[in-house]
Parts: C-alpha cells; structure tokens; sequence
C-alpha cells in the first residue's frame, strides 16, 4: 500500500521545473547512458528509500511519464537526429521493460512463497 502524499501547487511546479532541468541536457548526448537516467530517477522518486514493491512501481511510473510525456511528444527538431530520438525511446522502454520483469518476478516469488507457507 503506498502512502498519499498530497504536495502543493507551487512544489509540484518547482519539481516539474527542476525534472525538466534535469531532462534537457539528456537532448545534447547523442546516446543515453541508462545509470544516468536511473539516478535522474532516484532523484526524483526516492525509490530506494521505498519497498521493493514500491519502488519499482515508482520507478515504471517516472519512465513511462518521462517516455510518454515528455520524450514521445517532442518534435523531431528537439533531436540531434531521428536516430537520437529513436535511441532515447528505446533506451528508456527498454528500462521499462526490465523494471516490469522485476515486478513480475517479485510477483512470482511472493505467489511460491505464500503457497509454500500455506502447506
């Protein structure tokens, strides 16, 4: 169960600022280095001070916003190139899916481990 933090409007936008920041000198580097993207995550999720359940659930969400929401809409002309940007959409999907490989393996142990317990 994950805690509602309710922040206000001017720390929300302060945030927001400080990830845009935090995004645009990702658009000079013709590829991305996934360490960095995943501090740039932990700065802005706090995700190893969470559960593991949690913090991979806050990790799927930070990428998948950063790739829908910022990444994805962005004209072409933000890019160094096309290959930059298709470099940068899979960089970042390819963390998606690996995060999403974790959840379903901590899934999986959860299942074998409260069925174990139940014998």
């Amino acid at each position: 169960m994950t805690k509602d933090i309710t922040i206000s409007d001017k720390q929300l936008e302060k945030e927001a600022i400080e990830l845009l920041e935090a995004v645009i000198p990702l658009f000079a580097e013709k590829w991305l280095d996934p360490g960095k993207l995943m501090a740039l995550c932990e700065k802005f999720t706090g995700a190893s001070k969470l559960s593991p359940e949690e913090g991979i659930a806050q990790k799927i969400l930070f990428f998948t916003g950063l790739l829908n929401d910022i990444i994805k809409p962005l004209p072409l002309r933000f890019y160094q190139d096309d290959s930059q940007r298709t470099h940068m959409i899979e960089t970042i999907q390819q963390i998606i899916d690996e995060l999403v490989l974790q959840e379903e393996e901590m899934v999986i142990y959860e299942d074998v481990s409260n069925s174990d317990e139940t014998k």
